[in-house]
């Protein structure tokens, strides 16, 4: 959960007054329908596969993603750099 704060952080520096409101309502919406997925889809997995490879699946696609917000989120410019 820190990292979505840093997120929001990192978005209320980014994003101009006058869109956060319906900014921050779409990447809520989105972060509630790419946990609704992953959890319908990690209970499917549990139902037709064994819980180690699962597990395995879990973590590289972690790894993956926070590579990837990582790329995205450490270009993002602080207070203290303008």
């Amino acid at each position: 959960m820190v990292a979505r704060v840093f997120s929001s952080l990192g978005l209320q520096l980014v994003v101009n007054e006058d869109f956060r409101g319906r900014f921050f309502a779409a990447d809520n919406g989105m972060f509630t329908l790419a946990f609704t997925i992953s959890t319908l889809s990690t209970g499917l997995l549990l139902e037709t596969t064994e819980p180690r490879f699962v597990a395995f699946i879990i973590g590289a696609v972690g790894i993956i993603s926070a590579a990837i917000w990582f790329y995205f989120v450490h270009r993002i410019p602080l207070p203290a750099d303008k």
